[in-house]
């Protein structure tokens, strides 16, 4: 098509694209509505809200128990994160519940409550560990190790540990929460901390005796000492074990020189190896892997 032709044919059509301004006096004759703000959402009911924390928690915890890679650890911090938002968003619906709910209610609260910044939550958290329901006390425990606040009293932990018939989950939960506050109380620990993991050494469970007879090392417990030797020499699992070599080279004493010496002669390389780099921390320098060349600075 020629040129010519192309712009005769716009510009009728630009022409009926310019449309004349609407007046004042038409848009006065427009009805007008009154502004209705959009009505907030309503928040979750209880049911809801408590479904919501279970599923988030049960996240988490799938999180916790797989192997650590970047991907793990990425899912780990976006259920952290996930939590804590719902706990903020309703936390004195939650505080409420953790304190007159039913048993498994609380428990659900409670655990969530453990994701709070909040201070106060501690108190709350702390009246639940020695629950006769065993799942809100082992959620309490838990909740507890999650929280690891520098300030956590040991005295109910230590009341509900040394209970008779203590639950097995609640136990695994209270060690967890012992090893978390020996790292978070290991400059200043409470006085109950160190009693507290002694009286777990000898539990049938093998993660509550890891768990405690590590924390014992990271508060260097100088007067567990002789129960710590005891694992080393006695205990059938090879992580108790190399977990007691490493506290006893933590804590410092050369009176642990001859058990450490036998444990160079240990079956499991973990458990020797411990050993050896526990001497080798107690005495500054490596004297090799004969018991024998660790012996003589001791008196008979």
């Amino acid at each position: 098509m020629p040129r010519p032709l192309v712009s005769a044919l716009l510009l009728p059509l630009l022409g009926a694209c310019a449309a004349p301004a609407v007046s004042g006096e038409a848009l006065r004759q427009v009805p007008k509505e009154d502004y209705q703000p959009e009505a907030p959402r309503p928040g979750p009911n209880i049911g809801q809200l408590l479904v919501e924390c279970d599923t988030k928690l049960t996240a988490w915890q799938m999180a916790m128990g797989a192997e650590r890679t970047l991907e793990n650890l990425s899912d780990i911090g976006f259920a952290e994160r996930a939590i804590a938002t719902l706990v903020r968003q309703h936390e004195d619906q939650l505080k409420q519940i953790a304190v007159s709910g039913e048993p498994r209610s609380r428990a659900i609260a409670t655990a969530a409550l453990a994701f709070s910044p909040d201070p106060s939550v501690l108190e709350l958290i702390l009246s639940n560990v020695g629950h006769e329901d065993p799942m809100l006390a082992a959620n309490a425990m838990l909740a507890v190790g999650i929280h690891a606040s520098p300030t956590t009293p040991m005295a109910p932990i230590h009341e509900a540990v040394i209970a008779s018939d203590v639950p097995d989950q609640v136990m695994r939960n209270a060690a967890y929460a012992c090893l978390r506050l020996a790292r978070a109380q290991k400059d200043s620990p409470d006085p109950y901390l160190a009693a507290t993991m002694i009286t777990m050494l000898q539990h049938d469970l093998i993660s509550v005796r890891s768990q405690a007879t590590a924390g014992l090392g990271v508060i260097r417990a100088a007067h567990a000492v002789g129960f710590l030797a005891k694992r080393l020499e006695e205990d059938k699992e090879a992580r108790v074990r190399t977990f007691a070599a490493w506290s006893l080279g933590e804590i410092g004493d050369r009176g642990s020189t001859r058990v450490l010496a036998r444990a160079l002669l240990d079956a499991d390389g973990y458990v020797s190896g411990a050993a050896r780099a526990a001497l080798k921390k107690i005495y500054g320098e490596d004297r090799g892997a004969n018991p024998e060349d660790w012996l003589p600075d001791l008196e008979p």
